[in-house]
């Protein structure tokens, strides 16, 4: 995987890692598994407060992450925010198929993510870390997206401490999630059909970032 300076690095599709690992993934897994699924599934995707930062500067987004210099946190925030809006409009087109399609945020979670391998990392555990969630309660809220009964009957949702979180018509009906949709799905198909695996590769991709499709 080539680095492209300032710690940037494209895969093999041509994308930039955290997009590819972050949002084209599980976009791609999702969709090839939706043939599969029927009344009663359930589709939770894990994103972040985050998005509310997020930017989606296209092509720029999917080439390099975002428009400018490359930024880890604007990166993350762009694909939390593209995941989002994915949630979004996958439910709506899926709702008639009886196929529930909800969001995440686990919270500030305590895990390796939080790491920036700087001078302050043993400040942050001893003084950040203690208060934070745990991994068990960062994923209480997706565990009770794909079992709570009440949950079932909610789409197009983003839930915070197990609880829906409110969407302004901002996200909710987005500029640009017609045009997202879109560019996603011309790059999964030219990515299937250019390269062999590409599927595989795509898919590995995104399982640290899809949560659980029931």
């Amino acid at each position: 995987m080539p680095e492209h300076g300032n710690g940037r690095r494209i895969t093999e599709d041509g994308l930039e890692r955290t997009v590819s690992v972050n949002y084209v993934g599980p976009y791609l897994l999702t969709r090839k598994l939706l043939p599969l699924m029927g009344e009663g599934s359930r589709i939770v995707n894990m994103v972040s407060c985050t998005y509310a930062i997020g930017h989606l500067d296209f092509p720029d987004f999917f080439l390099r992450g975002r428009k400018g210099g490359f930024g880890v946190i604007p990166i993350y925030s762009n694909t939390k925010l593209a995941l989002t809006l994915f949630t979004i409009d996958l439910a709506s087109r899926v709702k008639h198929k009886g196929i529930v399609v909800n969001a995440a945020d686990p919270g500030i979670v305590s895990t390796n993510i939080i790491t920036m391998h700087m001078w302050f990392d043993p400040l942050t555990d001893i003084l950040f870390r203690p208060f934070i969630r745990t991994p068990r309660k960062g994923a209480a809220t997706a565990v009770g997206l794909l079992l709570d009964e009440d949950a079932g009957k909610r789409t197009g949702t983003l839930n915070a401490s197990c609880r829906p979180k409110s969407l302004s018509e901002k996200y909710t009906r987005h500029v640009q999630m017609e045009e997202l949709w879109e560019r996603t799905e011309s790059i999964v198909k030219n990515g299937c059909k250019n390269r062999e695996g590409a599927y595989v590769a795509f898919s590995v991709y995104g399982v640290s970032e899809l949560s659980v499709i029931r």
